[in-house]
């Protein structure tokens, strides 16, 4: 048996889809015509049960949870809610979300109440398969990450968020001028005091640190993630 799948962009609404437009009832159709269809969840559902974070996505994105009974009367079945808006009204926000979508038996994944549950894929069971998600975002302020929990220690809600450690490599002559700068400003004197305390280990000699952004001595400039 085959499998059909539809996904959508990011849902980012702060009212209620309209129970009539133009349009709408063959939208609905196609969406309802797949097996699958999954949808991008961009905006943080709760009655302001959460505080505004610090770091929003660009702005702080909230809406009625009805607006997931519409969603899912669209015919959407997997959603994604790791992305820049899952924090932007901190942890309640996050974890409200959760929970009404949970109320509504509704399948979803990217965020948790710590990183295990955040990275953990959710599955939905059609008619002729299994289908998993994992959830992940690329966009995200430190803040948002999920955080690993413990024997000693709970974790930490949030996204789980793509890792990724960027080093820009840099000929001779242009990695000498950027040490001579971090030396003229003292830019690194923060982190080498760590490292004169042994709580920061030292980067190699041909990595150099920049107001935190990585170089790498090499023989051509170029950007590796």
């Amino acid at each position: 048996m085959k499998t059909t799948f539809i996904a959508s962009g990011d849902s980012f609404a702060t009212r209620r889809i309209p129970a009539e437009y133009p349009g709408g009832k063959e939208l609905q159709q196609l969406i309802l015509s797949h097996d699958v269809s999954f949808n991008n969840l961009e905006v943080t559902c709760h009655e302001e049960e959460g505080y505004p974070s610090a770091f929003s996505g660009g702005t702080w994105a909230m809406t009625d949870p009805v607006f997931l009974d519409d969603l899912r009367g669209m015919g959407f079945n997997l959603y994604n809610t790791a992305n820049n808006h899952a924090c932007d009204f901190c942890h309640g926000g996050l974890l409200a979300t959760a929970r009404h979508l949970k109320d509504r038996a509704m399948i979803f994944a990217g965020t948790g109440k710590n990183l295990t549950e955040a990275s953990r894929a959710a599955y939905l069971d059609t008619g002729s398969c299994r289908v998993a998600l994992i959830g992940v975002t690329s966009d995200f302020h430190d803040s948002d990450l999920a955080g690993e929990q413990s024997p000693q220690m709970c974790g930490r809600p949030g996204v789980n968020g793509l890792r990724v450690d960027t080093v820009y490599h840099v000929t001779q002559d242009y990695f000498s001028t950027l040490k001579s700068l971090v030396q003229e400003t003292n830019m690194n004197a923060y982190a080498d005091y760590g490292v004169k305390l042994g709580y920061v280990t030292p980067l190699p000699e041909d990595i150099l640190s920049v107001n935190g952004m990585k170089f790498q001595k090499s023989s051509c400039g170029t950007c590796r993630i």
